[in-house]
């Protein structure tokens, strides 16, 4: 089993170097951490507000653990433009 790669996870996840910041000050930059993150504890952050809903995005997606649901939630957020 592969360990978890904080730099993959955030960059997967269109977060900003600011926000990479605040969370490694908070020490928020495990895995264990990261799932253990409420949203309470995400509006302490200094992080803007488009920030901090990726960031929230993130960890839902990171607190799931079926691999084929998480494929399924990553695209389900993305917005994909349909034709009509």
């Amino acid at each position: 089993m592969m360990g978890f790669n904080f730099k993959k996870w955030y960059s997967e996840n269109g977060l900003k170097q600011s926000t990479v910041e605040a969370l490694e000050k908070n020490d928020l930059d495990s895995e264990d951490a990261l799932k253990l993150v409420q949203v309470d504890d995400a509006a302490t952050l200094d992080l803007t507000l488009g920030q901090r809903t990726l960031f929230m995005e993130a960890l839902k997606l990171l607190s799931c653990t079926d691999p084929d649901k998480k494929l399924e939630q990553k695209h389900s957020s993305e917005s994909t433009p349909t034709s009509q």
